[in-house]
């Protein structure tokens, strides 16, 4: 028995080397994530791309083929790694929806969920990494994003890739570090983009200034040849020509802070921007467009601007938008329908009033990194409108807030007033969560 110092210390010692290194307990949980991911992807059964699916996956061929890539309304992130698994692990012929599209983004998946837990690490030891690894691991909206040929599981791992650099490394490999993931991320979703300079400004604050700029330089430096090809093909646009039609739809007389509001400026005999034109001309008509009506509007602006960024914070409707257009071979039936979009956003209703806990009482440099990702989702739902998707990549971040607010309430750290603060925000979201579970519900039944 070790009763004196020396000897607890040598105890210690010996029970901290018993114990699995950080990096194989993250990859344990990496493959865990993988696993279930790969599990869902045949349990579900895709039968056939829909909607922005069906051109991630065309220019995904192209790459795939080495032809040269034609889109200027998809980034080219996404399809540029799809390209890349379906030339190694798709054969002639093959599916529409091949199995390797799928391993990919379990793969994503699975690093996505080693860097939550890298970076989690870095902030604490022990059971809350586990937790906040776990918590993406068995997410059931991350895991049935893993299922569709979308851009999010990659953007997803990019900035998770960027959180972990900036806690886990050295001020300034770990700002290069990140700004390089940033600059990936931008290439394949074009409003992380806004992110550079916010998580500049954030490591600025934590590291000072040497940090911060390496990051910036480096991923405006990512973004740059993109940027350099499209002006001289096809004119000033940063990454793709998708920017003007997310400005048109978020700000027109139809806006009203969702997509589904703002695209019925294309309906009627003659819009103003027809939804006709080739993406290139649509992108600058609709930019042009979107300003004039800002500046003319500026009451309805604010206006929307306010229930777009609110609804930024708000729930999924791609799943049962998927279940409607049978994109599930294996739906079970109208409990599927159910039972599908109300596991994809039930897990929100908890994880949301913890991260702003986790706002309120999280690291110094955990809070500066979720800080800075609420501004940016707050200012893309007031420029554009609030969408789930816009959300997604932020979800690991808002996961380890979360573990952050949970924790401290664990340890009885929090106010109760903080707390019932947090809960009342959720009261109209749950509210909200449980009568859209059921009409969806309803009308992927039809």
């Amino acid at each position: 028995m070790n009763t004196d110092l020396g000897g607890r210390r040598v105890s210690l010692a010996r029970e901290a080397e018993s114990r699995p290194p950080v990096v194989v307990r993250g990859l344990g949980i990496a493959f865990l994530a993988f696993a279930i991911r790969v599990l869902m992807w045949h349990t579900l059964e895709p039968t056939a791309p829909i909607g922005d699916m069906k051109g991630y996956l065309r220019q995904a061929e192209r790459v795939a083929a080495g032809q040269s890539y034609e889109d200027t309304f998809i980034p080219p992130g996404y399809p540029a790694v799809l390209g890349a698994a379906l030339r190694m692990g798709r054969g002639a012929g093959g599916d529409p929806i091949p199995n390797a599209a799928g391993y990919l983004n379990a793969l994503l998946g699975g690093l996505t969920t080693l860097a939550v837990y890298l970076a989690a690490s870095a902030v604490w030891s022990g059971g809350p990494a586990l937790v906040a690894a776990a918590v993406v691991a068995l997410d059931p909206s991350q895991v049935l994003y893993s299922t569709m040929l979308l851009s999010e599981p990659l953007a997803a791992a990019l900035v998770t890739g960027a959180v972990a650099a900036v806690l886990g490394g050295t001020p300034v490999l770990g700002g290069v570090t990140a700004g390089l993931f940033l600059g990936w991320a931008a290439l394949t979703r074009e409003s992380i983009a806004g992110w550079i300079p916010l998580f500049a400004l954030a490591v600025w604050r934590l590291h000072g200034p040497k940090p911060a700029v390496a990051l910036a330089v480096v991923g405006c430096l990512a973004i740059l040849p993109w940027t350099v090809r499209n002006l001289a093909t096809n004119g000033p646009i940063l990454i793709s020509s998708r920017t003007g039609y997310n400005l048109l739809v978020g700000n027109n007389p139809f806006a009203d802070g969702t997509q589904r509001g703002g695209k019925r400026i294309f309906l009627g005999d003659n819009p103003p921007v027809p939804e006709t034109l080739p993406a290139v001309e649509r992108h600058f008509k609709g930019s042009a467009y979107a300003l004039a009506w800002i500046k003319a509007n500026p009451g309805r602006f604010i206006r929307k601007g306010w229930l777009g960024a609110l609804r930024m914070f708000g729930l999924e409707q791609q799943f049962p938008y998927s279940l409607r257009e049978g994109y599930y071979a294996r739906s079970g039936g109208r409990l599927g329908k159910l039972v599908l979009p109300a596991a994809s956003m039930g897990p929100w209703l908890l994880m949301l009033p913890l991260a702003l806990l986790g706002l309120y009482v999280a690291p110094a440099e955990l809070r500066t990194l979720g800080i800075a990702a609420v501004v940016w989702l707050v200012a893309l739902g007031w420029i554009v409108f609030g969408e789930w998707r816009f959300r997604y990549p932020t979800l690991p971040l808002f996961a380890l807030l979360a573990v952050a607010g949970g924790h401290a309430l664990l340890e009885h750290r929090i106010a109760r007033p903080a707390w019932l603060l947090a809960v009342a925000v959720m009261v109209p979201v749950a509210v909200g969560w449980v009568l859209e579970v059921l009409s969806k519900a309803q009308d992927a039944g039809r």
